[in-house]
């Protein structure tokens, strides 16, 4: 089975395979046939996108969650790229976390040309046909007649960590998964962009039979147009059972400015 990066995914195109970490997850939205769809931002180490997914499986799903999805198709709604999952396709969840992710290249901003394009590739012959085009979802329901609220559910940071974790933000500590939750919830929203990545091994009796590893990042968080720092933060990370748990994790960042001031 051949598998596709995001960054390639084009609209028209069919019996698409991809592995994607889920981000963000949409509320709901309710068809005329009590059917359910929801909108997920996904990613891969090459761009992000947005997935349309019905019924039960868009019900499981929640960020974090790595996935594979088959034979899905791409398609234009309301002007952005998005991604199906078709009639005769899979999805399955095969993972938690621990996947390089690009969300910089958005495949799914806006963009009025999107539909243009298609129609022109249409007739000019070229390229699959594109009869879903615009605001139409053929497969799967009515999505024409959807309404509902808008909205997203924040990360559940809380499942990445062991539940006596330590995070220490610019010196200041919170403990426990479930504080360190409601601390990540709390804070303005926020770009992450990683520059510099190392992980290295621990070993000696401290962490004997359990594989842990101390990794350290680098990057830029940006808030808003104005406002922008680079940070550091370290990991130290261990494997329980199959799933990867953090420790403990420092984040430093270098301070804002003071708005407005010299």
């Amino acid at each position: 089975m051949e598998y596709v990066q995001i960054k390639d995914i084009r609209a028209g195109q069919k019996n698409i395979n991809v592995v994607f970490i889920v981000l963000e997850v949409s509320h709901p939205t309710i068809t005329k046939e009590n059917r359910e769809v929801r909108t997920f931002k996904v990613a891969d180490s090459t761009a992000c996108m947005n997935v349309s997914i019905w019924d039960e499986p868009g019900q499981l799903l929640m960020p974090g969650d790595i996935v594979r999805l088959t034979k899905g198709y791409a398609s234009v709604w309301r002007q952005c790229l998005t991604l199906y999952s078709g009639k005769n396709g899979d999805i399955q969840k095969i993972g938690e976390f621990c996947m390089v992710i690009n969300e910089q290249v958005n495949m799914s901003e806006p963009n009025p040309m999107l539909v243009q394009q298609l129609v022109n590739r249409d007739q000019s012959g070229s390229g699959p046909p594109s009869s879903n085009i615009n605001n139409s979802i053929t497969n799967n329901g009515n999505a024409n007649s959807i309404s509902g609220q808008s909205g997203r559910q924040p990360l559940l940071i809380s499942r990445m960590y062991m539940d006596t974790a330590t995070l220490i933000w610019n010196g200041n500590g919170v403990t426990g998964k479930e504080t360190i939750q409601k601390f990540w919830t709390d804070l303005p929203p926020s770009e992450h962009t990683v520059h510099t990545l190392d992980a290295q091994p621990i070993t000696g009796p401290e962490v004997a039979n359990q594989l842990t590893f101390l990794v350290k990042i680098g990057g830029q968080v940006k808030y808003d147009e104005k406002n922008s720092k680079s940070f550091n933060q370290t990991f130290l990370i261990t494997a329980i059972g199959d799933k990867w748990k953090i420790v403990s994790d420092c984040f430093r960042a270098q301070e804002l400015l003071d708005n407005n001031t010299s």
